[in-house]
């Protein structure tokens, strides 16, 4: 034997216990000794035993009682028990194993076979205590991991909370108010939106740009692009009123993005809706690059209409030719800009929310003020697609206002 083993001895008759106790010290093994199920407890609690060898039957605590006891006591340590008896019968082995019990001896045993069978008992406590330390291994990665994981969680909710505040503020401008709901797949995601506007400018910008893929690429991906074209339209709108440069110019815009990508090592490419409204006349254009086409809802014959086609993403080709495509909003009218997340989600029964449900949910909401209509949309996504995992949503709605609308005209007069 490489090391002493303790082997903890219950048996209450005097003689066969000194008897057992000088074979196993023979054998190499510290014994410890007492004369029943109690004794053995007390023992057993300070811990440091490997092995008990236990007699069938003995007084205030018997063998079968002291292996259930010894097996509710120490679940996470295992203890291998030897049970001796003077007969060994089918129903008491039974019994013995039922009660926890790993091996049987005749009472009193063979010397040679007692050796051979704590040997084996020996190499199921080392298997027992390689797996018990593997176990404390993977638990303690486990526990690290998971600490790594909740770091990490931190840090991309964080990342999620700075995304958001980029997003623009739902506002009622000089003619002109607008919301947006925005949810991403994962705590991050490629979905990004943004209205530029300034009060001395009549002039607004406004885009949404759906990167491909999902998380921290795609959101670092959308956030240098809404850096970059807010930047652009805001030094515009304060330098020429919105009325020169290509950051208010849809096509402009849409092929020098193209242009860059071009130029990049990267593989990434994204849809995206850039438009300009001015907020007066609610006479726009936008442009389209792969992205699903506007709607409009036209307040006065309360009818939803597709405005142009969804074009080709940027980044994929060289020199794409991109259109721009006008579109006037009279009082009361809405432009609807969303991503194909909200569009393709499909329900329980395949159905895709787009097919139908998004333009029944905006005509029953076009009476609503513009927030319980995003927030209604928001409930009829959130319940058509309950059970599917989505793509990235953002839907921005821009709505002309009346009295604006009325002033605009007596401008235009």
């Amino acid at each position: 034997m490489s090391e002493l083993r303790r082997i903890l001895l219950v048996e209450d008759e005097p003689t066969t216990q000194q008897m057992l106790g000088i074979v196993l010290r023979a054998l190499g093994y510290d014994v410890v000794t007492v004369a029943n199920g109690v004794a053995a407890m007390d023992v057993l609690a300070g811990g440091g035993i490997d092995l008990v060898i236990t007699d069938r039957h003995m007084p205030e605590m018997d063998g079968i009682t002291l292996c259930r006891a010894i097996r509710a006591s120490f679940p996470d340590h295992y203890l291998y028990v030897m049970m001796l008896s003077a007969q060994i019968d089918d129903s008491s082995v039974v019994q013995g194993l039922e009660a926890g019990a790993d091996d049987f001896l005749v009472k009193p045993p063979d010397f040679a076979e007692l050796r051979a069978r704590l040997k084996a008992g020996i190499r199921i406590i080392d298997l027992q205590r390689q797996l018990e330390q593997r176990n404390r291994t993977l638990a303690s990665a486990h526990q690290s991991l998971e600490k790594a994981y909740e770091h990490i969680r931190k840090d991309l909710q964080a990342a999620a909370d700075s995304l958001r505040r980029q997003l623009p503020r739902p506002a009622e401008l000089d003619g002109l108010r607008f919301d947006w709901l925005f949810e991403p797949s994962d705590m991050i995601g490629g979905d990004i939106l943004d209205v530029v506007h300034r009060p001395d400018s009549p002039v607004t910008v406004f885009y949404q740009i759906d990167v491909a893929g999902h998380g921290v690429p795609a959101a670092l991906s959308s956030f240098n692009l809404q850096s970059l074209l807010s930047g652009a339209a805001l030094r515009q709108l304060a330098e020429t009123g919105g009325t020169t440069g290509w950051a208010t110019q849809p096509v402009a815009v849409v092929e020098e993005l193209n242009r860059r990508a071009q130029r990049s090592d990267d593989d990434d490419y994204f849809t995206m809706l850039y438009g300009v409204i001015d907020r007066r006349t609610g006479e726009g254009v936008l442009t389209l690059a792969g992205h699903p086409p506007p709607l409009v809802w036209r307040a006065a014959s309360r009818r939803l209409e597709t405005l142009g086609d969804s074009g080709f993403p940027v980044g994929m080709l060289p020199s794409v030719n991109y259109e721009e495509l006008p579109f006037t909003l009279a009082a009361g009218d809405r432009l609807i800009v969303h991503s194909d997340g909200l569009s393709d989600c499909v329900d329980a029964e395949e159905r895709a929310f787009g097919d139908g449900e998004l333009a029944r949910c905006l005509a029953e909401a076009a009476a609503l003020p513009l927030a319980d209509t995003i927030a209604m949309v928001g409930r009829r996504f959130a319940d058509w697609c309950a059970d599917a995992h989505f793509d990235d949503v953002s839907l921005l709605i821009l709505e002309k206002t009346a009295a604006e609308a009325a002033e605009g005209q007596d401008d235009r007069d």
